[in-house]
């Protein structure tokens, strides 16, 4: 017979990993020779039958059917009914984040750290297309752009980064990646301010400015005081 250093169990010579824990099992030694030749033979497993999951992802496609059926809907109506107006592509944008923050992430099972991040990226990218169809749907272009930039991502990139940093402290399990998270959406908080310095274009920075700060120093002073934290979260995601 095998033995699980982890469990502290005898397990069949037929496994190669503990079904406990997964730890890979080593032999146990000369006393266990009478039990595996008198005992191990007769033992029978049951035959394990593996059914394909045929539905396995049909909810996530019926919904995701579901909104594309209604986005199209949608845009068919706004073409017919108002040209005028693009009302339909807040549709749209409405039903990607609603499949990519909720639908996608029950289905997937994500776990809290990565789901911060997907929701900062893809709310970020709501925001701007949002803005953008605001700007072109009242004068024709790009000119309405701003706000989105300066004020509602930054908001919205600095409550993501304020629920990381609770969570690092109060959620210290292994196998979570939590400065992960914390850099990804770092990177995320720095483009806005990025954005105004390399267009030179008059916007307003009182929001953008200080998230970049607080973005680039909050990472690096976690990093430094949960050294052994980060450094681990490397090894274990990038094998680094």
């Amino acid at each position: 017979m095998k033995y699980c250093e982890r469990c502290k169990i005898n397990v069949f010579d037929g496994h190669d990993n503990c079904p406990l824990c997964g730890n890979y099992l080593e032999q146990a030694g000369r006393d266990q020779d009478d039990y595996a030749q008198a005992v191990e033979p007769y033992v029978q497993y049951p035959d394990l039958v593996v059914k394909d999951d045929v539905y396995r992802g049909l909810l996530s496609l019926k919904a995701m059917f579901l909104l594309l059926v209604a986005a199209a809907v949608c845009v068919v109506l706004n073409c017919i009914l108002d040209r005028a107006h693009l009302w339909s592509a807040y549709v749209a944008v409405g039903c990607f984040v609603a499949y990519t923050c909720a639908i996608s992430a029950v289905y997937r099972k994500r776990r809290l750290y990565g789901q911060i991040a997907v929701d900062a990226f893809v709310l970020t990218l709501a925001a701007f297309a949002c803005e953008l169809i605001y700007s072109f749907d009242v004068a024709g272009n790009a000119s309405l752009f701003r706000y989105s930039l300066t004020l509602v991502v930054p908001i919205l990139l600095a409550a993501a980064l304020v629920t990381t940093d609770v969570m690092l402290f109060s959620d210290r399990h292994s196998g979570k990646y939590y400065f992960v998270t914390l850099w990804f959406v770092t990177l995320l908080a720095i483009v806005p301010q990025i954005v105004v310095w390399s267009t030179g274009a008059r916007f307003n920075w009182y929001v953008s400015f200080p998230l970049f700060f607080f973005a680039v120093t909050n990472a690096a002073v976690l990093s430094i005081v949960c050294w052994r934290r980060f450094k681990s979260e490397l090894e274990r995601k990038f094998f680094v």
